[in-house]
């Protein structure tokens, strides 16, 4: 079997900077095992016996075949959601990779829904703060209202006492 980097290598021509770049992607898709090497054989047991690291397979020929990396990554969604790298052909992963990123596009329609799910949690969020400061200022009128009609009736009760002692 062919070594990743000579694999790499050798499909980018040698060129450093196109390398580096599979290189960098590589390790994010690796930190955040976007790549499962385990559900990839599992799911293409013909596989099994390549000649490349099954990296180098996906991401050099099998996103072009439509498969899919992992249960992490839906390949097929993203590519639904950005018809425009359907049509230029650009892998799903590694563009996800370097431009999209967790928290800019959802690569599964689970992310869209937990996206969805948090932003109706947040609004409800904001719904239960206007409607309690509603409540707060209702109460804050009614007890400025208080206030006022208590030192009203203080000055009241002074001036009484005050009539008393001199009748």
């Amino acid at each position: 079997m062919v070594s990743f980097t000579l694999y790499v290598a050798i499909k980018e021509k040698f060129n450093l900077m196109k390398m580096y770049k599979i290189f960098k992607a590589c390790r994010t898709i690796n930190k955040f095992n976007l790549f499962d090497e385990e559900f990839y054989l599992w799911k293409y047991p013909f596989l099994k016996n390549a000649k490349m690291p099954l990296l180098c397979h996906y991401l050099y020929h099998g996103y072009k075949e439509g498969k899919e990396p992992s249960e992490k990554f839906n390949a097929n969604y993203y590519l639904q959601t950005h018809p425009d790298l359907r049509n230029n052909g650009a892998n799903p992963l590694l563009h996800y990779v370097n431009h999209g990123g967790k928290d800019k596009f959802p690569s599964h329609e689970i992310s869209e829904l937990k996206s969805i799910d948090t932003n109706k949690k947040l609004i409800n969020a904001y719904n239960k703060i206007i409607e309690q400061q509603e409540i707060l200022n209702h109460y804050s009128e009614k007890l400025n209202r208080y206030e006022q009609d208590l030192k009203i009736y203080k000055k009241e009760l002074k001036n009484k006492k005050e009539t008393k002692k001199i009748t």
